[in-house]
């Protein structure tokens, strides 16, 4: 399969022999391309030439592929130049931190030829579209993707929404995973278009309650939605904004109840859990589909806390981050919970309504 035109690639890998079968790989597809063996010649090269597409390899004599892409994402001229990682490594954190640290794609070695011509074909022709005058459309895309998850207050403060939300970054925040339950069992017997009207109007009450408090909505799970506070802009209350949040969301649905429709056959009712610490937060996916993300061991704090309402009477649930970054004013006192096996461990119930603190992976 040849390109329209001839794109140009820098190819920086110090293995003569797979050097050479790269080199072939694109000379057949007519690529036009440079090779450097380490990251100082690869700044070199890219200072003095344009290439359209930087393919990368990990390990080089003189640093690492993410030490390169650390310099090179620091250099305006840069910000927006296709970089393509390889690697042998499959350990999950490596791709991560490519993606986190301004990669484009992460590729693993042995490369499969077929699906790396298929990820460079449309790395190029989605830059040369931007190049020749589609910026606007796709900026227009990015705002209509990133309306789905943030504020209009906060996609006004992004001065370039397509470059702030596809950088990924390491950082503390408060994440919210909020569940209806029992709703399968409640809406049983309806047919879907009771059950979409009811999730679309309840949801879209949340998210604007999450959008009021500064949070970002990033996944729908059937009955469930999952939050962040603290992204893409940290501040000071993030972890109060997720508890006044969440106590506003439990009132919300409340309301809803008052005027519930007919079809349902009882309330609706919630839990929401809170965990406060690092994640990985950042636009990711393919060309074909992008959408906001979270990872990090704080969103299983969440929704194991969430889970911890189903037994207690408290609707909210929150970890010892959270109400140690909500402030001082938060008073807490001790309540019990019985694990699956029946033993009894102390958690901390906080004196304001429906809200109590636990350590999920006590439970």
């Amino acid at each position: 399969m040849s390109v329209d035109r001839a794109y140009r690639i820098l190819v920086v890998e110090d293995d003569e022999i797979i050097l050479g079968i790269i080199r072939e790989f694109l000379l057949i597809h007519s690529y036009e391309i440079r090779t450097v063996s380490t990251g100082e010649d690869a700044i070199v090269a890219l200072e003095s030439e344009a290439p359209d597409l930087v393919l990368l390899d990990m390990h080089l004599p003189d640093m690492n592929g993410l030490q390169l892409l650390d310099r090179l994402r620091t250099k305006p001229q840069f910000l927006n130049l296709p970089i393509v990682l390889m690697s042998a490594d499959l350990a999950e954190d490596l791709t991560v931190s490519a993606l986190e640290r301004g990669a484009t794609e992460f590729v693993h070695k042995p490369l499969r030829h077929d699906e790396l011509e298929l990820r460079l074909r449309r790395i190029l022709e989605s830059k040369s579209r931007l190049t020749e005058g589609e910026t606007g459309g796709n900026l227009r895309f990015y705002r209509v993707t990133l309306s789905q998850s943030f504020s209009d207050d906060t996609l006004a403060r992004m001065k370039d929404e397509a470059a702030s939300a596809l950088k990924g970054e390491k950082l503390t925040a408060s994440v919210l995973y909020l569940c209806l339950h029992d709703l399968t069992r409640n809406i049983a017997s309806l047919n879907a278009n009771p059950i979409a009207d009811v999730l679309n109007e309840v949801f879209t009450d949340v998210m604007d309650v999450v959008f009021k408090h500064q949070g970002s909505v990033n996944k729908f799970l059937g009955d469930a939605m999952l939050a962040t506070f603290g992204y893409p802009f940290m501040t000071s209350s993030d972890a109060r904004n997720a508890i006044d949040c969440a106590l506003e969301i439990i009132e919300t649905i409340d309301r809803f109840n008052s005027i519930r429709p007919g079809a349902l056959r009882q309330n609706l009712e919630a839990g929401v859990g809170i965990a406060t610490g690092q994640v990985f937060a950042g636009m990711i996916g393919s060309f074909r589909r992008k959408e906001y993300v979270v990872i990090g061991g704080v969103v299983g704090s969440a929704s194991r806390l969430e889970r911890l309402t189903h037994k207690s009477k408290y609707n909210v649930m929150v970890d010892s981050n959270t109400a140690i970054e909500a402030g001082s004013d938060v008073q807490t006192t001790k309540l019990t919970i019985k694990n699956a096996r029946g033993d009894s461990k102390q958690a901390f119930a906080l004196s304001r309504k429906n809200l109590a603190i636990a350590e999920p992976e006590r439970f």
